[in-house]
């Protein structure tokens, strides 16, 4: 038998009551509180377990239930014959199919998990907020609807967002963020990291530092070197699966360098070099951290 839900500023047509059994009534007072965007209202008429607590939840708030154009409608229920439903709605404009258990609680009738896990890949760590709710990774329980998922800007990638729905059997919904762009801003802020890495190198006055795209291999002991950068390297920085920088120009940098030879004499020397430079970048909470490779 199938049921159609009528709604109209929430409230039903008389057929619906008279011919709905009791299951299908507490599937469509939980449709209804959820069309309105009364969230406590809809979570009334759930079998929550014992302890259940809404802070670990915020996708079964009523903030995340403010845009109605995300909110379930037109929904549709079919019955095998048993306790459990197949029903159908539309959400942000897409069809949507779920199929949901209800169970008998003393004198109510109360619907089993039915709930929708939402899981986001491609968010590069950034603040992640579902339908205008900040949520963390595993915030990830919600409500049957349309999800509009950002990924927030920061300093190294601008703000992504996709709109998804549940699919398959409605449990579930997949949001996939494609590769991300560069913020405004954020390859000239690469450029002066990298900058500040090699001005921190060159005041090593080692031979050789890790992560220092420039070194020397001294023929002796107790070297003490004084770098002087001539030119900086200009970068290209391009998303993969990482951000990772390379050098368009190759940097320059003048040498003094003095050791002691096996003979036991101190010996002096001095020249330029030129040398590339690559590496990695990651946001940071103080703007963008660089990593150089090692050589």
């Amino acid at each position: 038998m199938l049921t159609a839900l009528l709604a109209t500023a929430g409230v039903y047509l008389g057929y619906t009551r008279w011919t709905a059994s009791p299951a299908e009534t507490a599937i469509q007072d939980y449709f209804a509180a959820l069309a309105d965007g009364d969230a406590a209202k809809a979570l009334s008429h759930v079998d929550l377990p014992a302890g259940f607590d809404i802070s670990r939840y915020p996708l079964l708030t009523e903030p995340a239930l403010a845009d109605a154009g995300n909110r379930p409608k037109d929904l549709e229920i079919g019955s095998d014959g048993t306790q459990t439903f197949d029903v159908t709605f539309t959400a942000g404009g897409s069809p949507v199919r779920q199929r949901i258990a209800v169970v008998r609680n003393g004198d109510r009738y109360l619907l089993t998990n039915p709930f929708v896990v939402l899981a986001v890949s491609g968010d590069r760590n950034r603040q992640l907020i579902v339908n205008g709710v900040a949520v963390t990774p595993g915030d990830n329980t919600a409500f049957p609807s349309a999800y509009r998922v950002v990924a927030a800007g920061n300093r190294l990638f601008a703000e992504s967002s996709i709109t998804v729905t549940p699919g398959g059997n409605g449990r579930s919904a997949k949001a996939a963020f494609d590769t991300p762009a560069l913020a405004d801003g954020a390859q000239a802020s690469i450029q002066d990291a990298v900058r500040v890495k090699l001005d921190q190198c060159a005041a090593a006055a080692a031979d050789r530092t890790p992560h220092c795209p420039f070194w020397l291999r001294v023929p002796g002991y107790h070297p003490y070197v004084r770098w002087l950068i001539v030119d900086y390297p200009e970068l290209t920085v391009g998303v993969a699966s990482s951000v990772r920088f390379s050098s368009r120009s190759r940097g320059t940098v003048a040498w003094q360098l003095s050791f002691t030879s096996s003979y036991g004499q101190v010996v002096e020397k001095s020249g330029t070099l030129t040398f590339p430079v690559n590496g990695t970048a990651t946001p940071a909470t103080s703007g963008i951290d660089v990593v150089i490779d090692e050589t």
